[in-house]
């Protein structure tokens, strides 16, 4: 969250927040219960950026959370936070801002799975081998019905090459 110690008679929010993008991507920017009256818009269209403007037509009392922002881990690591521009009721209200960190725990793992099948009319095909090479390496020969499955893949690009033996079904 990003937090206010005093949000008393803020009318409107600008703020722009770099990151480092090789550790994480910002997806999402929510209101908060604080908030919830007021009107959000934010850009995270550009590397490394977010921008985010809120403003309402009755002040803000009290003190919290201003808002949520969504990061999808891109692999580990950390990034700092760095408000790079902050700016309270158009610059009438003194802003004091305090950077942060977001870390990202090892690793982020997905799956790939699919099914092995000839190209006319769909048939499985068993026994064929997968090789997955990319960020991972990894080997695997489909089953009975051509069905196979990689498991505990790190984020990265990969190929997948299948092949078959010529004097195997």
């Amino acid at each position: 969250p990003l937090s206010i110690d005093k949000a008393d008679g803020i009318l409107g929010l600008d703020f722009e927040i770099n990151y480092n993008q090789e550790f994480v991507k910002a997806t999402m920017v929510n209101k908060s219960p604080l908030t919830s009256s007021f009107n959000l818009t934010s850009n995270l269209n550009l590397p490394g950026k977010i921008q985010v403007s809120l403003f309402g037509t009755k002040p803000l009392t009290g003190a919290g959370s201003l808002l949520e922002i969504v990061f999808q881990g891109v692999r580990q690591g950390m990034s700092t936070l760095n408000i790079s521009k902050a700016s309270l009721n158009e610059g009438k209200i003194p802003v004091a801002l305090k950077n942060g960190n977001i870390k990202v725990h090892p690793p982020i793992n997905f799956e790939i799975s699919g099914r092995a099948t000839y190209w006319e009319k769909s048939q499985p095909i068993s026994i064929v081998k997968l090789k997955l090479s990319g960020s991972s390496n990894q080997e695997s020969l489909s089953g009975n019905n051509g069905s196979y499955k990689f498991s505990n893949i790190p984020s990265g690009s990969y190929t997948l090459t299948p092949t078959k033996s010529a004097n195997a079904d």
